[in-house]
């Protein structure tokens, strides 16, 4: 069994942003969204990217034209595979969960590659003999191994993921940039909002400069999806974030 170490959202949100202060100094600043994930980050970590069809490299059936394997990493061959399914070029529509998958990739790296090379030996997560693989699957035959073994993993790469994709300072920009400060909006009739928006989810410490600011749903959705898209995130990440952040309430 794969032990990891329990980490505070804070403590994430560090890691990531360490990760960023680190890339930024060596190869220069990033000044705005998107973060360059998929090029120049994960290539200074001396990660590989591939698009592979994760369901046939290990015999999952796609049911219904439904993606069930949606990343892998390779930690002995430093590489990461994304399901062809979710190439942005032939697929825009999937260009959030791809980004969110290399990232929560990466924060496996970050956070657990020394765990996992650790615990080789073990059957579990052994795909190949050679290289341990993380999966960030949504396939039901996991469902007992992610509950049992490893959901503190993948909620812990989740939120570095989160917090490498949306950076706090850029997002708060982005929403300065069209609400003109900090303050923090809610929705009255909580039951029409989007289910992805409706999660009740542990919050970091908020700092808003005034109360909070009803908001219609239409308008809301409206939002997230326009900041969304200048990160290249889901609106259903991007919720989650900017709800984390306490921009939207509760």
């Amino acid at each position: 069994m794969i032990e990891v170490p329990y980490l505070t959202e804070a403590q994430i949100e560090a890691r990531a942003e360490a990760l960023l202060a680190a890339f930024s100094r060596a190869r220069g600043p990033i000044l705005r969204p998107p973060v360059p994930l998929d090029d120049k980050i994960l290539y200074s970590l001396g990660l590989r990217l591939h698009m592979d069809d994760l369901h046939a490299r290990f015999g999952v059936p796609r049911i219904a034209g439904r993606v069930h394997i949606l990343a892998a990493l390779w930690i002995e061959d430093q590489e990461i595979r994304v399901d062809e399914s979710l190439d942005p070029e032939v697929n825009p529509k999937a260009e959030g969960r791809y980004h969110f998958s290399i990232g929560h990739e990466i924060g496996h790296w970050e956070l657990h590659r020394h765990q996992i090379t650790a615990a080789s030996a073990e059957p579990l997560l052994l795909v190949e003999d050679r290289s341990p693989i993380v999966c960030r699957s949504q396939h039901p035959q996991f469902t007992r191994l992610r509950r049992e073994m490893r959901v503190r993993m993948e909620l812990q790469a989740d939120a570095f993921g989160a917090c490498l994709l949306m950076p706090r300072s850029f997002v708060q920009a982005a929403w300065r940039r069209r609400l003109n400060n900090l303050d923090p909006v809610f929705v009255e009739d909580r039951q029409g909002v989007a289910p992805q928006l409706q999660l009740s989810l542990p919050r970091v410490h908020r700092i808003c400069e005034g109360p909070a600011k009803r908001i219609t749903r239409r308008s809301l959705h409206k939002l997230v999806a326009d900041i969304a898209s200048e990160f290249g995130a889901s609106r259903s990440a991007m919720g989650i974030r900017l709800r984390k952040l306490g921009l939207i309430l509760p």
